[in-house]
């Protein structure tokens, strides 16, 4: 006798068997275009490695706040038992914010015999050359009224350290929609202050700096000691290279801490390089870098540190 029920029930199960199958090909069509995207993603990535680790460059980070994470910082400044440099050269356009962050640290590493190089953006030939660095309010209504003018009817700035402090204020001033008023708050609220402080330009900066710099060399000792050269090149990137003596059975090494970045954004928000070197493992962007910084520096006459 036919059962209709039998019948129904065979259908389902035939259904079923063919959702599974059907479920079970769609997964394994998506798992495989998915593999194929990640492999390839991930042969890119292993591509982009090995090129940077053939140039030297063994690290790149998006950390905020400067070049250096803590450990970072504790293998430059000699910290936590670690062994202290006894060569350090440092570039920046200004240098303001490593300056005055580590001043602590810089002052005992030449302390405990260190020798530090430093390069900086000179500020010759500025509007503010000379500037008195104690007359804060008096610079800030001037430094104002300069760039502000500089910023709306595009005259021409002094020098290299003056086009770069509007550079990096341009997405600031981008917002003021080119209304003098408006342009001149966000100068001096922004720019040439930050969080209440005068900041001023990049050429007060470089006044600011040396003088600090003139303060550390006082505490110098065991053959430390801090130079000081301004650079006129507009080409610059931010320097941290420091080189250690051998130790037990580690070889001497020379370490660089290094930033790629637009030239309106500040070190702080770009990328971080780090690069390590030994006599047996070299690194051709160190040598690069060592170029650069020896050639400037020698380029360019020692400053007094007032």
């Amino acid at each position: 006798m036919w059962d209709a029920g039998s019948v129904n029930v065979a259908k389902n199960v035939i259904d079923v068997c063919f959702a599974i199958i059907q479920y079970l090909l769609i997964t394994i069509v998506i798992g495989f275009v998915v593999k194929k995207i990640v492999d390839k993603s991930l042969e890119k990535q292993k591509h982009i490695g090995e090129n940077l680790s053939k140039y030297g460059i063994h690290k790149v980070s998006a950390h905020k706040g400067g070049t250096l994470n803590e450990k970072d910082k504790n293998v430059l400044f000699g910290k936590r038992g670690r062994i202290f440099p006894e060569e350090v050269d440092l570039c920046f356009l200004t240098g303001w914010s490593f300056f005055r962050d580590y001043c602590e640290e810089l002052k005992n590493l030449v302390a405990n015999g260190t020798k530090i190089r430093v390069l900086l953006g000179s500020p010759e030939g500025a509007t503010f050359t000379g500037c008195q660095i104690e007359q804060t309010q008096k610079l800030l209504k001037k430094m104002t009224e300069y760039y502000a003018n500089a910023y709306l009817n595009r005259s021409p700035l002094k020098s290299f350290l003056e086009r770069e402090t509007l550079m990096l204020a341009h997405e600031n001033l981008a917002d003021a929609a080119n209304e003098r008023e408006a342009v001149m708050k966000k100068l001096e609220e922004t720019v040439l202050q930050k969080d209440g402080e005068f900041v001023g330009d990049h050429i007060y900066q470089i006044y600011v700096i040396n003088k600090l710099l003139s303060e550390l060399r006082a505490y110098a000792k065991d053959g430390g000691e801090i130079s000081l050269h301004y650079y006129c090149d507009e080409y610059q990137m931010p320097i941290i290279m420091a080189k250690y003596p051998a130790e037990k059975k580690k070889e001497a090494k020379t370490l660089l801490w290094t930033n790629m970045n637009a030239p309106i954004r500040e070190t702080k928000d770009s990328i971080n390089l780090y690069c390590e070197a030994t006599e047996t493992k070299h690194s051709l962007y160190i040598n690069d870098v060592q170029k650069s910084f020896d050639y400037l520096y020698q380029r360019y006459p020692e400053e007094q540190l007032k």
